[in-house]
């Protein structure tokens, strides 16, 4: 008899050691390295989902980046950890588009380790553009919808490495 499926609630063993692994490795790393990780999984994440979306995905992407723009509209930015859900849901509505199973476990498991890092970068003393980054997030969502693969990995980049440049700039 061969051994029972996980449960679909439970996350399958290789998932949970992974997300092990990826917390305690990013518990040894700066806030930098972790959002150079990032971008590279969010540019090819945006880069995919341009050519593969379905009009479902495109559905979910959408409502998640109203959430995203709801959780920062109803605090004024200071609720940081309902903004840091709704910005990562929003990133892993994209990453599900992409139609790779692998890419979103990854970057499932590497945003479950990643929202410290988030909530320090949010709640950072930076300018809201830089905090909020609605052009930027838009502009993913666009690209996204026009099926322009080129454009989806340029806004992705160019929505962290934004953050990415703000982070060098603070204080250690």
């Amino acid at each position: 008899m061969p051994p029972a499926a996980p449960s679909p609630t439970a996350p399958a063993p290789a998932s949970s050691g992974l997300g092990a692994a990826v917390k305690r490795r990013l518990q040894h790393s700066n806030a930098l390295e972790a959002y150079e990780v990032r971008a590279s999984l969010e540019r090819d994440a945006a880069r995919y989902a341009a050519t593969r979306r379905t009009d479902a995905d495109l559905e979910q992407i959408r409502d998640a980046l109203a959430m995203r723009e709801m959780a920062w509209d109803v605090s004024g930015g200071d609720d940081v950890s309902a903004f840091v859900e709704a910005d990562i849901k929003f990133h892993q509505a994209v990453a599900l588009a992409a139609g790779n199973s692998v890419l979103a476990e990854l970057y499932d498991q590497f945003s479950a380790s990643l929202r410290m890092t988030l909530r320090s970068v949010v709640g950072a003393p930076l300018p809201e553009a830089v905090r909020r980054q609605t052009a930027e997030h838009t502009a993913i969502v666009r690209a996204i919808e026009n099926g322009d693969a080129q454009a989806a990995e340029e806004a992705a980049l160019a929505h962290l490495s934004a953050a990415m440049d703000a982070l060098r700039e603070l204080p250690d």
